[in-house]
Parts: C-alpha cells; structure tokens; sequence
C-alpha cells in the first residue's frame, strides 16, 4: 500500500514536473506572424505559424508581422514652377525579409518618416504643379523609390496612397466657432 502511493506521488510529480518543462519548451507561432530566432547572438530559420520548439534562456526571439501594416506620411516640397505644395498619404508595407527587418528595425523606425518625407519632397521637386496634382503619377514615383530604398531593411512598398495634394499658400478656411 505504501509504495503504490509512493508511485502515485512520484509519478504526479514527475508529470507535473513535464508539464511544467513543456510548457517553456514549447509554444505556439499564431498565425499571420513570424518569429525570428536569435539563438546565442546568431539568427535561426524563420519560424512560420504553428506548434514550436523553444530553448528558454539562449534564444531570443523577435515577432513580426506577416500581414501588410500601414504608414501615414506627411510632406512638402517645391515645384519647378515656383508653388509649394503639400502632400499626405498612406504607405502599405511588407516585410519581404524577416531577418533583414529584425536587424535593422531600430533604424527603420527612426528614419522612416524622414526617408518618406525626403522622396516625397524630391518628386515634387522635379515636377510642375500640374503634374503633382496627379495622384497616380506621385504614388507610383514615390512607390518604387522607397521600395528600393527600404529594401534594405527587409521592407517592401504594397502600394501607395496620396490622400490629399494641396497648394501651401492657400489659406484653410475657418471652422465655424463653436456656439
């Protein structure tokens, strides 16, 4: 009677004891995202949705999206007739390569507004007033610099989307006060 209850004792916790490990040793990749794996310092394959094997304390693992995220941008410039002009809109990105993005993700973040601003302002630059008015010729200019500049950091331009194109001398109207 004793040792059966020994048995049962030792064997919950031996169960409990492996429960315990696979809980930290395996875990879930959720779908639509993507885990880069640094394992002591060097990166790993990409892991893709699904159940995963871990190694706690030398892995280090980074989660990226594996669906298209969005950029709004704002920007300025002058054009070869003299107007200024501004420019709104909506950058749609991929990541095309996952472990290019981890690396240089602190830079992505810091100079990617200012790359937008940048290319934004150059295109209108080299083109009249009338031409920066067209919303296709601006998206596609714009969209095949900045894919060849973020490719780089493992990013790539969907599309683009100008929302909005406004001459910078013209005065807002008002807003009605409200009452």
């Amino acid at each position: 009677m004793f040792v059966v209850s020994a048995v049962i004792v030792i064997g919950g916790a031996a169960a409990y004891a492996v429960a315990r490990l696979a809980r930290h040793v395996l875990y879930v990749v959720p779908e639509g995202e993507l885990h880069v794996v640094q394992r002591w310092g060097r990166f790993r394959p990409v892991r893709r949705p699904g159940l995963r094997l871990r190694f706690p304390g030398m892995e280090r693992i980074s989660r990226v999206p594996d669906r298209p995220f969005a950029a709004p941008f704002s920007a300025s410039g002058v054009t070869v007739d003299g107007v200024a002009m501004a420019v709104d809109g909506c950058l749609e990105l991929h990541i095309e390569e996952p472990l290019r993005y981890v690396w240089g993700f602190s830079m992505v973040r810091s100079a990617g507004a200012e790359l937008t601003a940048t290319v934004v302002g150059e295109v209108i630059r080299r083109h009249g007033r009338e031409q920066v008015e067209s919303r296709d010729l601006l998206a596609r200019e714009v969209g095949l610099v900045l894919d060849l500049e973020l490719d780089r950091f493992g990013l790539g331009v969907t599309r683009v989307v100008v929302t909005g194109i406004r001459r910078l001398d013209e005065l807002p109207e008002p807003t009605p006060a409200a009452a």
